[in-house]
């Protein structure tokens, strides 16, 4: 399963990163720290999957999933709330789950393993995780 972190830079963004890497079968396709950079990259990389989390500004985590949905309807969405009302708006403009950043750690993993059940298959994956926003690859 092939999946986009949308965070912004710091140590949350790699806390994120190593719980979702973690996994088996999990391949970070990109970190990226904007809704741009993040559509731009689901438009070329094509993950199974976006985890949006709430450290990004909520109104570009609304206007991305709701973009998502519309542009790449097959990609699944992961978003990472701080308050009901939040999960509320995200499941609203069609989050596929929502975590709350309190307990983000314990409740990744299950998740993900539902994910992969409703892939109807996964992608090719790569060992390349593209940090779009600086252009690099690590």
């Amino acid at each position: 399963m092939r999946i986009m972190i949308v965070s912004l830079p710091g140590s949350w963004q790699r806390v994120l990163q190593n719980n979702i890497e973690a996994h088996a079968s999990v391949k970070v396709t990109g970190v990226v720290s904007g809704s741009l950079s993040a559509m731009q990259h689901a438009s070329q990389y094509q993950p199974d999957l976006v985890l949006v989390d709430s450290s990004i500004p909520f109104d570009d985590a609304v206007v991305l999933i709701r973009k998502l949905k519309t542009e790449n309807p097959k990609t699944l969405s992961i978003a990472i709330t701080d308050t009901t009302q939040q999960r509320r708006k995200l499941i609203q403009v069609g989050a596929d789950y929502t975590l709350s950043s309190y307990n983000f750690e314990t409740q990744i993993g299950e998740v993900l393993n539902q994910v992969k059940e409703t892939l109807p298959q996964v992608n090719g994956s790569s060992d390349t995780v593209f940090n779009v926003d600086s252009l690099t690859s690590k």
